[in-house]
């Protein structure tokens, strides 16, 4: 079983990579099966396919006299994948919730501010478009922000009761409503993770 998972996750072999419709950015990748460094084959904006490709250049190889340069190269499962670093920027990979139960696949994210339950990323979209989405504690996936429901809201602020209080109470600049626009809806966002900072529990 256990080598069966192995086999769903990681592919490691002299391979000839699909690299059609992807970019290609030199970086560092981070893995549960180990770290890599080379060509990452990964789309920044927009989705992305569950195997994650990286070349990791040619090896010299010498047998029987004679000398042959052989290109390897890795193939992760985008779930295996816990950090890339970019041109020194460091993404996530993670699904994004954009309509209840409607996903978009492996996004790389970029972490904007967070606390112990509930972190901000930036995504930009396959238009380029950056678009703020939001993960709390005890989810998989991160939500577009219009997603993020009062009970969302109330539990990322546990143990906070003058934040919960304000957010009761419709204070201006602590309320997210159906005409909040979503710059307003972020600088909310930033301002509630940045004031529960401190005050917030974790179990």
């Amino acid at each position: 079983m256990r080598f069966s998972i192995v086999l769903l996750l990681l592919s490691l072999s002299v391979v000839s990579f699909s690299k059609d419709k992807k970019e290609k950015h030199f970086g560092k990748v981070v893995s549960i099966m180990g770290n890599y460094e080379g060509d990452i084959y990964i789309n920044l904006s927009g989705e992305n396919d569950e195997m994650i490709e990286i070349d990791l250049g040619t090896v010299k190889e010498k047998s029987k006299g004679k000398k042959s340069t052989v290109s390897s190269g890795v193939s992760l499962n985008a779930k295996a994948i816990r950090s890339l670093m970019i041109d020194g920027v460091e993404y996530v990979i993670k699904d994004i919730e954009y309509e209840y139960n409607k996903f978009y696949k492996n996004c790389c994210l970029v972490k904007n501010i967070h606390n112990a339950t509930t972190s901000l990323f930036v995504w930009k979209n396959k238009q380029g478009v950056e678009q703020f989405t939001i993960l709390f504690k005890g989810y998989r996936e991160v939500k577009m922000l219009h997603l993020a429901s009062t009970t969302n809201i109330l539990f990322s602020l546990n143990g906070c009761d003058e934040l919960k209080t304000r957010i009761r109470n419709k204070e201006q600049g602590y309320t997210i409503t159906e005409a909040t626009t979503e710059a307003e809806s972020v600088s909310i966002w930033q301002k509630l993770i940045t004031e529960s900072a401190d005050c917030v529990k974790t179990q």
